[in-house]
């Protein structure tokens, strides 16, 4: 797992595409510093591992719209235990001052 989500974008993207699915700017703004190369990299990366799915809908204006998968949505859940066993036990990034 630490392979797959220890960069710095994987978990932030998973967050906010834990509330549904969003376009790539939507998810872009979220997320705020994020270069469009890496976020682009991230969501590809996140995708050929199946935690997010890339939507396409054709027409007059095409949109691309990503989510979490299934899987995506069990990791989604695993990391927010994490965190809620992180605050319950005061640890920030696992780093003691």
């Amino acid at each position: 797992m630490a392979r797959e989500f220890g960069d710095k974008w994987s978990l932030p993207v998973l967050c906010q595409l834990s509330a549904g699915p969003l376009r790539f700017l939507q998810l872009k703004r979220a997320l705020g510093v994020v270069s469009q190369r890496m976020l682009t990299r991230t969501l590809k990366k996140l995708e050929k591992i199946g935690v997010v799915a890339r939507t396409e809908r054709l027409g007059p204006s095409p949109q691309v719209s990503y989510e979490l998968t299934q899987s995506g949505q069990s990791v989604y859940e695993a990391v927010r235990l994490l965190n809620v066993w992180m605050a319950k036990h005061d640890l920030t990034m696992l780093k003691k001052s």
